[in-house]
């Protein structure tokens, strides 16, 4: 008796020639001898009856007559196992036994086939991608940050930010600041000011201002704050922080005046009158 040769088989008696043994077909194989074909297991490949092994990068399921690469974004760290999804921070290329880190500042879901950087205005922790808070920015040439930049004084940032804007005029930023502090009266500040600057003498400021004015005539403005008109009885001249007595001999009625009105012949005016007085008899 002559037994059929590997990748063949013979499933019936009484046969008297070895042209009798049929291949097995394609995902199936044979060893000598064979009454019949069996599957090919999973990890092999089986052609023309004969069994062999997936080369290293490639699988197979069973039943199978050629090997597949394992995919970009997997690994099969054995001959012929089923492909495994890269774990989140790290990624593969096709054929891959293993997977590889990303590099420093970047990240991955699982399955990656690559590995990326967190976008402008987030920052890399711990495999996931966090905005910068309110205060702090990550620019577009800060791909792969692993933490944001402070906004330095004079500028600030909201959330997700990924540049610093300028303090606008009238307002100050301090060092990581999240919203513009309001200039108070009496103080300014030009665009990109870390400090609200006090009025000079004879000047004043409202709320929110990026320059002072000079206060006008028949005003005061004491410390800065916005103008006020001198009482009945004093005067102010441009640029003075405070009202000045009309002077012996003249004096106003009204308020906010700029000067003074000299008493008629017949009255007198005290220091700071608000009208003359009649002279009294015997005096002129």
């Amino acid at each position: 008796m002559i037994p059929c040769p590997e990748g063949t088989y013979l499933d019936r008696a009484g046969s008297s020639s070895s042209m009798d043994c049929e291949v097995c077909k394609e995902g199936k194989y044979s060893s000598k001898g064979a009454s019949f074909c069996s599957n090919c297991e999973e990890g092999f490949y089986c052609s023309e009856g004969n069994r062999f092994a997936c080369a290293v990068g490639t699988y197979s399921m069973s039943n199978m007559s050629s090997c597949i690469e394992c995919p970009s974004g997997s690994f099969c760290p054995l001959n012929g196992t089923t492909p495994i999804p890269c774990p989140p921070g790290s990624y593969s290329l096709s054929k891959a036994v293993s997977c590889s880190l990303c590099s420093a500042g970047k990240w991955s879901s699982s399955g990656s086939s690559s590995c990326e950087s967190c976008p402008p205005g987030q920052f890399l922790k711990e495999n996931l991608c966090i905005p910068c808070p309110a205060g702090f920015y990550c620019s577009f040439s800060d791909y792969g940050a692993v933490e944001c930049s402070r906004c330095p004084n004079g500028t600030f940032s909201t959330c997700n930010s990924s540049y610093c804007l300028p303090c606008p005029p009238g307002s100050i930023c301090n060092f990581e600041s999240v919203r513009p502090i309001t200039c108070p009266e009496g103080t300014f500040a030009p665009g990109g000011s870390s400090v609200c600057e006090l009025c000079p003498h004879g000047s004043y400021s409202p709320v929110n201002s990026s320059s002072c004015f000079l206060c006008p005539s028949g005003r005061f403005c004491a410390n800065g704050s916005v103008p006020r008109p001198c009482n009945v009885g004093s005067y102010s001249l441009e640029s003075q922080n405070d009202c000045t007595p009309c002077p012996s001999g003249t004096f106003t009625n009204e308020t906010g005046a700029s000067s003074c009105i000299s008493c008629q012949a017949g009255f007198y005016c005290h220091v700071g009158s608000t009208f003359p007085s009649p002279c009294s008899p015997g005096y002129i």
